[in-house]
């Protein structure tokens, strides 16, 4: 079976531009499925390397610098379930081409090098795929890049490896099934039986309906919450809840649907409550009850909110730990007071 899945856990990496502890261009945040959202830019919820490039060598603290610059960096990203991998990719989206080196490393500790090359620097969002062709199963994956004629930090939002999973040895004891490529008959008998007690949809692995679910907007994943107890349980993966954007919905938004999304605060990295409170659906104290769970969030977006109030703002300064800025323009993308209940 082919599945595509995102990092698990970072093992080891060279250097990351903020502390671990803000979640900010960090290590941590390619644990996470790469947004359809995302422009070419400089994000928060990437991972920026913090190396001293050549440009650098031009500033006026580079005097007081006394080491050599070391323009190479590397992650090693763990995935969960160990595959044959077919496919690697890597979102970069800001200052593309700067990879060098993918490698693998099997379970047994082998190291597999499936490409490098040069860098090749570019000011776009690119997804820099490569097909893989081997027969040998991998759980860890190395990226290797370079700042050499780069402009600026690059950034990754995103890892993913595709592959065929292996088959489960202790699930294939008798060396018959190992050498089909078939369903034995009472594999096909157990199916069918299940088929019959519930609906198709339920039956299929978790990975495959988070892929589905992964494709739905998040009112139609709220919806679907309704349906049965498995999907309820699906719409708390934090795949699905790392950025909630509630925008387009902000006609239809009130306080039952903060209290709604609340229960999810504690995996929200990314929220945008832009235009809500329309017809005062929304009150202070509801948006407060939901940043306040929302210990993670590294990118918070209150454009043209008619419910911010001084205490909202008080609030946001003392939960949100992870919101690391020097002024609002640092960490609200866009902030506009007139629409606001703050008298300036």
């Amino acid at each position: 079976m082919m599945i595509k899945q995102y990092p698990c856990c970072i093992r080891s990496y060279s250097s990351e531009y903020s502390s671990r502890y803000s979640g900010m261009q960090v290590a941590s945040n390619l644990c996470a499925r790469a947004s359809t959202r995302t422009v070419y830019g400089d994000h928060q919820h990437a991972l920026m390397f913090r190396v001293y490039h050549e440009w650098e060598s031009q500033l006026p603290s580079k005097r007081s610098l006394t080491w050599a610059m070391d323009t190479n960096n590397f992650i090693e990203c763990v995935f969960t379930i160990p595959v044959i991998p077919n496919k690697i990719e890597v979102y970069e989206c800001f200052i593309s081409g700067s990879i060098t080196r993918i490698s693998g490393i099997s379970q047994e500790g082998r190291v597999f090098c499936y490409w490098h090359g040069t860098p090749n620097h570019r000011h776009r969002y690119n997804v820099f795929a490569k097909e893989i062709a081997t027969a040998d199963a991998v759980s860890t994956i190395i990226i290797e890049t370079s700042s050499v004629g780069a402009s600026y930090y690059s950034q990754i939002e995103a890892i993913s490896l595709t592959g065929v999973k292996i088959p489960d040895p202790k699930a294939n004891n008798d060396a018959s099934k190992k050498n089909s490529n078939f369903y034995p008959h009472n594999t096909l008998l157990r199916f069918s039986e299940t088929f019959h007690q519930s609906p198709l949809i339920t039956v299929l692995p978790k990975e495959i309906l988070l892929k589905i679910f992964s494709y739905l907007k998040i009112d139609d994943i709220c919806r679907a919450s309704r349906v049965n107890k498995l999907f309820l349980n699906l719409s708390f993966d934090p795949s699905l809840n790392s950025i909630i954007n509630l925008k387009p919905l902000f006609l239809h938004i009130n306080n039952n649907a903060l209290e709604y999304f609340a229960g999810r605060g504690y995996f929200i990295k990314s929220l945008n409550m832009s235009w809500l409170g329309i017809k005062n659906k929304v009150s202070p104290s509801k948006a407060c009850e939901l940043i306040g769970v929302s210990f993670n969030l590294i990118d918070l977006r209150l454009s043209g909110c008619s419910f911010i109030t001084p205490g909202v703002i008080q609030l946001i300064g003392t939960t949100c730990r992870s919101l690391k800025f020097s002024g609002f323009g640092h960490f609200v993308s866009q902030f506009w007071l007139y629409v606001t209940s703050i008298q300036t």
